[in-house]
Formats: structure tokens, C-alpha cells, sequence
């Protein structure tokens, strides 16, 4: 995650590790340079964080729930779902916030 979690800054970073490296040496581990997922002032999402991936019922899908708020500073956090994409190389793509209502 990136800046406090009280600012409408709050996003969600990245760190990987190449397939079949140590996880345990710190040196292994690369962090992307920009956040991964981050506000969207035109949707009114602010502050998304706290990130967890789930698989739907059958596990055909997968999905991502994460914390955000309606306004930019200080307003209760609100639980969102959104569904989560991947590349060819099997890194997630998780898009942008969408509005609170979105279906």
C-alpha cells in the first residue's frame, strides 16, 4: 500500500518474485513502480486498500475486495468487490475503482 490510509492517496502497490526464486532473501522481491491500484476522483472511489483476492462459488473467476471511500478524506471505509483479470504472464490487473453502486 502506499501513503497513509487516512489520505485519499491510500493505493495498492506490488511486489513479485520470479518463479522458483528464495522468498526469503528481501533481494528477490521486486516492487513495481507505481501503485497498482489507486483513487479515481471521476468515480468516486478514494483511499482503495487493504486487498484480498477470493474465487467465486465455482472457482471460474476471480475476484478482489478492498476497502474505499466515497469522499476524499476521513469518511467511513466501505467493503467493494470487483473482478480480477490477469496478464499472459500471470500478474493480476486489477483496473479501476469502481463506483460504489456498480453491479
Amino acid at each position: 500500500n502506499a501513503s497513509g490510509n487516512w489520505s485519499p492517496f491510500y493505493a495498492i502497490g506490488l511486489l513479485s518474485a520470479d518463479s522458483g526464486s528464495d522468498r526469503l532473501d528481501p533481494g528477490n522481491w521486486h516492487k513495481a513502480q507505481e501503485p497498482v491500484f489507486s483513487h479515481s476522483e471521476a468515480n468516486g472511489v478514494f483511499s482503495p486498500g487493504n486487498i484480498a483476492f477470493l474465487p467465486s462459488a465455482d472457482s471460474s473467476e476471480m475476484y478482489f475486495i478492498y476497502h474505499g471511500r466515497h469522499i476524499p478524506n476521513q469518511a467511513p471505509c466501505t467493503p467493494r468487490l470487483q473482478k480480477l483479470k490477469w496478464t499472459d504472464r500471470g500478474m493480476p490487473v486489477l483496473g479501476t475503482p469502481l463506483p460504489l453502486h456498480t453491479v
